[in-house]
């Protein structure tokens, strides 16, 4: 009996040690590109089925089926993954800068190894494992020139298979840039050494008997910030653009002709002394005669290309930034892709319910869905110019403004209007009601519809400012426009815009209000600031728990204490945020992406993130309970909206009696839309106004667990 508790015990402790060890996803899953929107660094070829691909945001990869399915996950603890090495099919090791992992059945479950070794001044670099024997590459943790004077790399290594570590004594000076072992005895480094301010020499480090002695040689080229070596045998070997074929004493270019000569190659691989290919940026070359010459393939990658890899049989992987991963079978010429992506960079997404919405990026990129984003389409927008915003007034009319283009379509964007009679560089566009609108001009138009964008008039006789970048609608006929040290104000539709000069606030980025009173903003210099005298003053709010340091590129508040940032740190974080008297981090609402450049929620369980690489994030309420705040909040959307209704949501915790009234802006009961009782849960009503006539009107819901109103605007088309 006591045997058998204590097994149960070790097993329950392992699972919650497996379970630490792998980053929540809290509610945010990938819809584009697939399998990740991760910005891959590093593939190994297991076998020519089991492959392992790491990444940005601790994203491990792995598929048992030569890429036709992959596995995603995602570690707590790591940054990136840098390096990944098996030594067989069950036994590999993977490396961020500052954590090693370690597996012995072929990755599924991983587990922290700890060095004791003082490891405080350096990150890891690389590593590689062979039968028992593993080395460890450091290099140091610093940036700063003046602090590489007299650095110094480290090399630690294992002789039984990992379960102790010794640090090898020959000194290795400057900072390591790429390592290889050619086999467990024969390896090289390449480091740059800084001597003085002025002064600094690349050297190659070559040792013969498993790394107790090393020669040292200077690199008479340079082969940039690069994790590319790789020799075929003690003579011959590439890093970067150079070739040797005596063991390093001399190097030759190979792309003197081939690349420009500031440009770096980011990976180099040799199958044997002839057959060989190379990426710079989103290019691959291939070269059939040792190097003499090379060829640029047809443009594969949509982003910048990282790693190449081969199995021990010969199929090629190449994985690269936004989630390229390209296979190449051995009797085939092709890099085949094995992600899918209908996208390059996004700016922009709105939702007018929980499954119709839209995207805009560059290249007159526009995207739809109608099933809540499992599937989108491309739509043709007739240009191919930067689309940086998007919003629809219904689910057939929509407006998109651009770079020198504004689009508009009234059937669900099957076909988009351009607007060749609008000329200028339009960041924003935004609705107060079916006919009356603000479109933003970067160098300080503000336009202005009365009649549904049929026609659009200057709202001002000269720029409000040197710069302007986004506008908040605040009610039906309050907005507030960002820009250069200072915010533009109108109170009638956009009929009169008054400038006031605020400089502390220097370049508005993005600003939301969430009631008249409460309003949002972020500036170029990435601080957060609140208002809630409705825009009037304006106070940064201080960094709470979690968000002592970063910047916050955009956000979206749910309401006026709660909401979702994107925090620009060790590689980007979306974060579920409170803003009290500071603006704090939950502990687990959040997820690592790269670059994201908007954020967009239709309650507080259902949002989206858009962002570089064509990334689409869906967030579904899987992570944080809501708050107190949203639990209380009534939702309603869209709004405004038309004749053909609104939807109306709140979260009840217990069953219990619901009235749901509708009262016009001077206080007149219109309709009873719902009397009766609800379970608990998430409650969805829609309304449908039928012979009434546009205007304002306010919903008020009344519950046990409370009483609240929500003002929204109709009207009839």
């Amino acid at each position: 009996m006591t045997k058998n508790y204590f097994i149960i015990l070790f097993i329950v402790i392992m699972i919650l040690i497996c379970r630490q060890c792998i980053f929540s996803q809290d509610g945010w899953n990938v819809q584009n590109p697939l399998p990740t929107e991760s910005y891959l660094l590093t593939v190994e070829p297991v076998t020519d089925h089991i492959v392992f691909v790491g990444g940005l945001g601790g994203t491990l990869l792995k598929t048992t089926n030569a890429g036709k399915t992959w596995k995603v996950q995602k570690f707590r603890d790591l940054v990136n993954i840098r390096a990944i090495s098996f030594k067989d099919s069950l036994n590999g090791w993977l490396i961020d800068g500052e954590h090693i992992y370690h597996s012995t059945d072929s990755g599924e479950i991983w587990n922290e190894v700890y060095i004791d070794v003082d490891l405080s001044t350096y990150f890891f670099l690389d590593i590689v494992c062979f039968e028992n024997i593993i080395y460890l590459f450091l290099k140091p943790q610093t940036a700063v020139l003046w602090e590489l004077i007299d650095a110094k790399s480290l090399i630690i290594k294992s002789t039984d298979g990992g379960k102790t570590w010794e640090q090898l004594d020959q000194e290795i000076k400057g900072k390591m840039l790429c390592a290889f072992f050619l086999n467990e005895s024969v390896g090289f480094m390449i480091t740059d050494e800084i001597v003085s301010i002025s002064e600094g020499y690349t050297y190659l480090y070559k040792t013969s008997d498993s790394g107790n002695t090393w020669i040292k040689s200077k690199f008479s080229g340079y082969p940039g910030v690069t994790s590319d070596i790789i020799f075929l045998n003690e003579k011959l070997g590439f890093v970067g653009k150079y070739r040797t074929t005596d063991g390093g004493e001399t190097w030759e270019n190979m792309f003197i002709n081939v690349i420009p000569q500031s440009e770096n190659i980011d990976d180099i691989y040799f199958v044997d002394s002839l057959n060989g290919w190379a990426v710079n940026w989103a290019k691959i070359f291939q070269t059939k005669d040792g190097g003499f010459t090379w060829k640029e393939l047809s443009r594969y990658g949509s982003h910048r290309l990282m790693d190449i890899n081969f199995s021990r049989k010969g199929t090629g992987w190449i994985v690269g930034w936004a989630g390229n991963i390209f296979r190449k079978e051995p009797n085939n010429a092709t890099w085949e892709p094995m992600s899918r992506t209908l996208a390059s960079n996004l700016n922009d997404v709105f939702f007018i319910n929980e499954n119709e919405g839209w995207c805009v990026g560059i290249f007159g990129c526009i995207l739809h869905t109608s099933n809540g984003g499992e599937g989108w389409e491309k739509q043709d927008s007739n240009v191919d110019s930067v689309l940086f915003s998007v919003k629809f007034l219904n689910d057939l009319e929509g407006w998109i403004a651009g770079y020198y283009t504004v689009l508009h379509t009234i059937d669900g964007g099957k076909n988009w209007e351009v607007r060749n009679d609008l000329y200028g560089w339009f960041v924003d566009i935004d609705f107060f009601d079916g006919q009356n609108g603000l479109l933003i001009e970067r160098s300080g138009a503000v336009l202005q519809t009365t009649d549904g964008g049929i026609n659009w008039q200057l709202a001002n006789d000269k720029p409000l400012s040197e710069r302007l970048t986004s506008v908040a609608i605040v009610n039906e006929n309050e907005a507030w426009i960002g820009g250069w040290q200072g915010l533009g104000h109108t109170i009638d539709k956009g009929t009169t815009i008054q400038w006031f000069d605020v400089p502390n606030l220097s370049l508005v980025e993005k600003i939301q209000f969430v009631d008249d009173n409460t309003g949002f903003l972020v500036n170029d210099f990435a601080q957060f600031l609140r208002t809630t005298d409705g825009g009037w003053n304006w106070d940064e709010i201080p960094r709470g728990n979690g968000l002592e340091i970063g910047p916050i590129q955009t956000f979206y508040m749910l309401d006026k204490n709660n909401g979702w940032i994107y925090w620009d740190d060790n590689g980007g974080l979306l974060r579920n945020v409170k803003t009290n008297h500071t603006i704090s981090a939950f502990e687990d609402g959040q997820y690592r992406v790269p670059a994201i450049t908007k954020i967009f929620f239709i309650n507080p369980n259902i949002g989206w993130a858009v962002g570089a690489g064509g990334t689409i994030l869906k967030y579904t309420g899987d992570g944080l309970p809501p708050s107190e705040v949203q639990r209380k909040q009534i939702n309603i959307f869209p709004n405004p909206f038309d004749e053909t209704g609104t939807n109306i949501s709140f979260l009840l915790q217990r069953p219990q009696k619901v009235s749901i009234k509708i009262y016009n802006l001077i206080g007149q009961q219109v309709q009873t839309l719902y009397d009766g009782l609800l379970n608990e849960g998430e409650k969805k009503l829609f309304w449908e106004p039928i012979g009434i006539a546009s205007g304002v009107y306010f919903i008020f819901v009344q519950c046990s667990e409370f009483n609240q109103s929500q003002k929204c605007v109709y009207f009839h088309r």
